[in-house]
């Protein structure tokens, strides 16, 4: 689970130079080389702030409610003597089962003994601040913040947490000092070291909060220097002090306890004085003098200070989450190299990149689309007989080929018949066969291999074996996309070093590649400004679309999927498990403003009921998930082979004249919903001169229908406004353009091999 790493400070030069041995897990370790928002948390509330087994649930409450919102949980520790950054559930147990183990409370002071003496413990704000800032970790989410204690001006008793502010540029988000503490006076120290303490005022009305919340309390009574409206400002403060001037302090961020979790000012100041008497008497001070009050307090109080502490923390941790996934935007808008953690193997990977990025030293070419996806070696047999006479158990007379594919790789030599602003990205051993003939047909089509990341260590390039009857028809196929799954993370900074060259509109993707990989994707599209069009490449690997997070109309990252009618069915079942069509505020009120009513459904059937392969539409669904798919993909391309193709829109141009000349050719149904939503269906009916032809193989028409399509779309897209969208097409240049994609698709499948380039160029 655990990596140890060391920090290359060339991507972080804010960081110190340092030997470190912190341990960060894989997790939160890939959150930050993809510049992920991810959020630290203490340990000590685990170790001394709750009583067991409410520490532990609470640890755990607190995580996954981060993660929810698609931000990684950083809890940070020392376990035996190493300080580890994301923990596993059996070390939050260890940290949290005080009646089993010893678990010491760690601050900056203590951390050489800890790890000298091999010990356990809870980091202090202090040093979960120090480690965070460690390993790049912007933003830190906790309860209660320390500070200088009653009478801490005779006693020096002042938190190291208040030390550690003023020089480790970490923002701490918390619900204020502890009411135990002297809060105006922890105040004026704060200033004194030129930390600034911000107020997050949550009801939103102007001046509606003058002073900084005491943690239990919502009114400390000390008045806050900084008052803000929005978490997004946060963000901004952080990105300008630390990013834009290296500032090196810290920020306190306080979000005052909701209101049903607060507890009274009276009541609290009544039960602290009273524990502040007992301490005194048992002289219990330095940092056993916190987890004495706050045990106290929890007594006292009945359970109740304990409560609404596990509420406030959560209430911070959401706080945190808007605050450190607004900060990522900044810093991936201000750059698009992030700054990256690496061990050893990656850091030779990244010289790897860096030289292949400087052999191209000449002026950028223009590249408006970015196809990443697989590219391996096909082996195609072709059985010499049909389904009925072959013999499954003993070896079949017929032909075996071999040709350079893959599906992403099919679609980018398809594209660059018609278009040559692509660049095809993936990655190859370039030292194994395959690897070796990818980059001879590279050099024999004239075409570049800058795309293409060569791996040099005991990777395998892809591989792809099918067989066939005579027929065409498929009989089974092997893939070997291991690749390509497996280094996703050297990938991903490929991508971002090629995006920072060309900042192409389009990105195209296959599902050959990781899940973890097309969120990444899907997250940058908004912020990198790119539309991207997804092909689901087969029916079981469709299903990662599903475990990928989706925003709804009009916030749609994929623009447009191209699945077949089975991968549509997988989609759609896929979406249903994971209860996408349960959001009721987002996906149904997308949905139920499309217009799809008794009038509209009316309609359909009737124009169903004339043709066969529409009726067998309607029959098995396909019109009703594609309807349901919609507000998260605004543009279904559905492949039905022989059948022709099925177009299902969503436009918010229902209202206005959408240009259709005709409702037969090709068949054509809008409705007609609210605020100008609608939906648009077309069915394109295979072209007469493709009816008769003779299938060789069908391994690549689907990819060359979309090589096609997107090309001649790309050309659109970059010569009007970046608004447009398919529905801006005119009658006649739709037609057009799906029953030439079609016919690109029927011409390839008369070639051996996956894509027929000389055929394409017929119709060019």
């Amino acid at each position: 689970m655990f990596k140890r790493i060391h920090i290359a400070t060339r991507f972080r030069p804010f960081l110190r130079n340092h030997s470190t041995c912190i341990q960060v897990s894989d997790e939160v370790r890939q959150s930050l080389l993809e510049n992920k928002p991810v959020l630290a948390l203490e340990s000590t509330i685990i170790t001394h702030g709750l009583p067991y087994p409410d520490n532990i649930n609470m640890a755990n409450k607190v995580e996954s409610l981060i993660r929810s919102h698609n931000v990684t949980p950083a809890t940070i520790s020392f376990i035996d003597g190493t300080p580890k950054i994301g923990l596993s559930q059996s070390e939050i147990e260890k940290l949290g089962d005080i009646n089993n183990y010893k678990s010491l409370k760690i601050s900056r002071r203590d951390i050489p003994y800890i790890m000298s003496s091999n010990l356990t413990g809870g980091t202090t704000i202090a040093s979960t601040m120090l480690l965070a800032s460690q390993v790049g970790i912007d933003c830190f989410s906790t309860g209660g913040l320390g500070g200088v204690h009653r009478n801490g001006e005779l006693t020096m008793d002042i938190s190291a947490d208040l030390d550690e502010l003023s020089k480790t540029p970490v923002a701490v988000i918390c619900s204020g000092p502890k009411s135990i503490l002297d809060i105006e006076k922890t105040m004026e120290y704060l200033e004194t070291k030129g930390v600034p303490v911000i107020t997050y005022n949550d009801t939103q009305e102007n001046d509606s909060i003058t002073n900084i919340p005491g943690f239990y309390t919502r009114d400390s009574g000390t008045k806050s220097p900084f008052i803000i409206n929005d978490l997004q400002k946060a963000a901004e403060m952080i990105y300008n002090g630390k990013y834009g001037l290296n500032l090196q302090n810290g920020y306190v961020f306080c979000i005052p306890p909701p209101i049903e979790s607060a507890l009274s000012k009276d009541y609290i100041d009544s039960l602290i004085d009273k524990i502040q008497i007992e301490a005194d008497l048992l002289n219990i001070k330095g940092k056993y003098l916190t987890p004495f009050m706050l045990s106290k307090l929890n007594e006292y109080s009945k359970g109740a200070s304990v409560k609404s502490n596990v509420e406030f923390v959560l209430n911070n941790a959401l706080a945190g989450c808007n605050i450190s996934k607004n900060l990522s935007l900044l810093k991936s808008k201000k750059s698009l190299v992030q700054p990256v953690i690496k061990n050893t193997i990656e850091k030779k990977i990244e010289k790897q990149i860096e030289k292949q990025i400087e052999k191209t030293v000449e002026e950028p070419r223009v590249i408006n689309t970015f196809i990443i996806g697989s590219i391996g070696v096909d082996t195609i047999s072709k059985l010499n007989t049909n389904k009925d006479k072959a013999n499954p158990n003993d070896s079949n007379p017929g032909t075996v080929t071999q040709s350079i594919g893959g599906v992403g790789y099919n679609i980018s030599k398809s594209y660059n018949v018609f278009n040559n602003d692509s660049l095809f990205i993936s990655l190859i051993n370039p030292s194994d066969f395959q690897g070796k003939s990818i980059l001879s047909e590279f050099n024999s089509l004239n075409s570049s291999d800058e795309g293409l990341l060569k791996l040099t260590d005991d990777s395998r390039t892809c591989q792809y074996n099918s067989i066939h009857y005579n027929n065409g028809e498929l009989v089974i196929s092997v893939a070997d996309f291991n690749l390509i799954e497996e280094k996703d993370n050297y990938l991903k900074q490929h991508f971002l070093n090629l995006f920072n060259k060309y900042k192409p509109s389009t990105v195209i993707i296959d599902s050959n590649l990781s899940t973890d990989f097309m969120q990444f994707i899907i997250d940058n599209s908004s912020i990198l400004n790119y539309k991207i069009i997804y092909e689901p490449t087969s029916i079981k690997k469709s299903l990662k679309l599903s475990n990928t997070s989706l925003n709804t109309y009009p916030n749609n990252e994929i623009q447009l999927i191209t699945p077949n009618i089975k991968e549509l069915d997988s989609i759609y079942k896929s979406f249903e498990y994971k209860d996408k069509f349960n959001d009721i505020d987002n996906w149904f009120n997308v949905l139920d403003s499309l217009g799809i009513d008794t009038i509209f459904r009316n309609r359909l059937d009737s124009i169903c009921s004339d043709s066969k392969i529409l009726k067998n539409y309607l029959n098995h669904g396909i019109f009703q998930k594609s309807f349901k798919l919609l507000p998260y993909t605004p543009n279904i391309l559905i492949k039905d082979g022989a059948n022709g193709i099925l177009l299902i829109q969503l436009t918010d141009k229902s209202s206005e004249n959408l240009k259709f000349n005709s409702i037969n050719d090709p068949i054509t149904l809008v409705s007609h919903g609210r605020n100008n939503l609608g939906v648009i269906v077309q069915y394109f009916n295979i072209p007469s001169s493709l009816s008769n032809d003779e299938i060789k193989n069908v391994t690549g028409a689907g990819d060359t229908l979309l090589g096609y399509l997107s090309s001649n779309l790309s050309k659109l897209i970059n010569n009007e406004n970046s608004s447009f969208q398919i529905d801006d097409l005119s009658s006649v240049i739709r037609k057009n353009l799906f029953i030439k994609s079609q016919i690109a698709a029927g011409l390839s499948i008369k070639s051996e091999s996956s894509v027929n380039i000389e055929k394409l160029k017929e119709i060019k």
